[in-house]
């Protein structure tokens, strides 16, 4: 019994002089914890921090797209069309300039005409004719929905007659013939973007 006693007490002993070491291996492991603890939330920060910003960037291009989508642009109908034209105000600028050919000036009507067209969704085109005299002359077009191509003349708002052989004067009545060889040689078309 004294034995038991004995052994009991060396191994009381042992262990309180274990303890100590123990216990700074326990507070060693402890603050190893509170710095993966400090190390996975600045981690955490620095995610939640990226998934913002990509959250943004994301906003950004959804609202870009929607932009782009209200830009598309369409053939118009007819009437579409008459009403844009009666409401855009081209025809009512200075666009001529006396240090460029006047072939220039109709081109400035020509893209101010179709930018404003373009602003308000509606496809249109550059068209630029040949006439037997080597000149060109500068129009706008739009393919409409209901009937076909409609070439205008933004610089005095009116539509013009176009077919390849004709005399311009003879198939537009506001047009008066001259002495000038009118008839058209060449119709290109190119789309306004």
């Amino acid at each position: 019994m004294k034995r038991k006693i004995i052994s009991l007490i060396l191994t009381l002993a042992i262990g309180l002089a274990v303890l100590p070491g123990c216990t700074s291996s326990i507070a060693k492991e402890l603050e190893e914890c509170k710095d993966s603890k400090i190390q996975l939330e600045n981690t955490l920060e620095e995610k939640d921090i990226r998934y913002q910003e990509e959250l943004k960037k994301s906003e950004e291009k959804s609202q870009r797209i929607e932009e782009l989508e209200a830009v598309i642009l369409r053939d118009p109908s007819y009437d579409e069309l008459m009403k844009f034209i009666i409401e855009d105000k081209t025809d009512e600028e200075e666009y001529f300039s006396y240090s460029y050919p006047d072939e220039y000036s109709y081109i400035l009507y020509a893209q101010a005409f179709l930018e404003n067209a373009k602003q308000q969704g509606i496809r249109g085109y550059l068209v630029a004719i040949r006439i037997a005299n080597s000149q060109f002359w500068f129009f706008t077009g739009f393919e409409t929905i209901d009937r076909g191509w409609i070439y205008f003349l933004p610089t005095i708002d009116q539509i013009a007659n176009l077919e390849i052989g004709k005399r311009y004067c003879e198939i537009n009545s506001f047009y008066e013939c001259s002495s000038i060889d009118d008839r058209i040689e060449q119709i290109m078309v190119f789309e306004f973007s």
